[in-house]
């Protein structure tokens, strides 16, 4: 039997078999160089509200709401006067028997007959001679941003100091409230870490932060702050901001990034 030299396809394959060993070698090694030092952010899921950072603008005291002076949905800047109301009980009760006396002549003057027509001349005479409607103030934001009319002037009678007439929101800002759960990573929850929310529907993303949190016995109480948010987006909140009956908010989610690591941990780690 012939003890010569291995043949030519003999040695290609053993040629080729020390290459592919060299190369999953060095495929494993790199993989494992990877999980080990390439890090990955660690991400906490909240779902909440998401809708633009807004302001009550209210009246101390007990108010009749007699105009506003500024268009539903229109900007209005700090300090600017948005609203007139009439204070004081007596002037108030006044007002509103006047408002009825000129709503009585209307009608009378739109009705059939001398004598209706005659009866509506009287009540404006007198209606002229009453003297000028006094105790009226203006009523100013201290913010800026979009106003939305929470009341009909007139229509609502006398409110009670405290409630809100108007709301001022600033659109280039947003904010998301809500819980989170009790757990190992919800946990690492801190202020000052970056969050991030996808809106799909608009191809946009907006980045925030982590501004307020307050742990309890099962669940963490979380605030995030959006800034810098693009015309689009503020577009979408303006056209639901004065349409919606409650103003602008969708429910989304978004990422909070509460720290990082290795590839591997988070191999290994998932599920946990």
């Amino acid at each position: 039997m012939p003890t010569g030299r291995p043949g030519w396809l003999t040695r290609r394959f053993v040629l080729l078999s020390e290459v592919l060993g060299y190369c999953l070698s060095g495929a494993v090694f790199l993989g494992v160089i990877v999980t080990v030092f390439v890090r990955v952010d660690v991400i906490v899921h909240a779902k909440a509200e998401l809708r633009p950072k807004c302001h009550d603008v209210t009246c101390p005291e007990d108010f009749l709401l007699v105009e506003y002076l500024v268009a539903n949905g229109e900007h209005v800047v700090a300090e600017q006067p948005i609203a007139h109301v009439l204070l004081g009980n007596t002037a108030q009760q006044r007002s509103l028997a006047r408002r009825q006396l000129r709503e009585s002549a209307s009608l009378l003057e739109h009705e059939a007959g001398t004598n209706s027509r005659a009866a509506a001349e009287e009540l404006k005479r007198a209606l002229a001679i009453l003297p000028p409607i006094e105790d009226i103030e203006s009523i100013m934001t201290s913010h800026s941003g979009v106003l939305r009319h929470n009341h009909v002037p007139w229509e609502d009678g006398v409110l009670s100091g405290g409630t809100p007439l108007a709301l001022v929101c600033d659109l280039q800002t947003l904010e998301m409230k809500g819980k989170l759960g009790d757990s190992r990573t919800n946990d690492r929850l801190a202020v000052g870490q970056r969050a991030r929310v996808f809106m799909d529907d608009l191809r946009e993303v907006v980045m925030g932060d982590v501004v307020e949190f307050h742990r309890g016995t099962n669940e963490i109480d979380f605030r995030l702050e959006f800034t810098g948010v693009s015309p689009k987006i503020q577009d979408y909140f303006r056209d639901k901001f004065v349409s919606a009956p409650v103003g602008a908010s969708l429910v989304l989610q978004a990422e909070i990034i509460v720290g990082s690591q290795s590839v591997f941990t988070e191999m290994f780690s998932r599920g946990k």
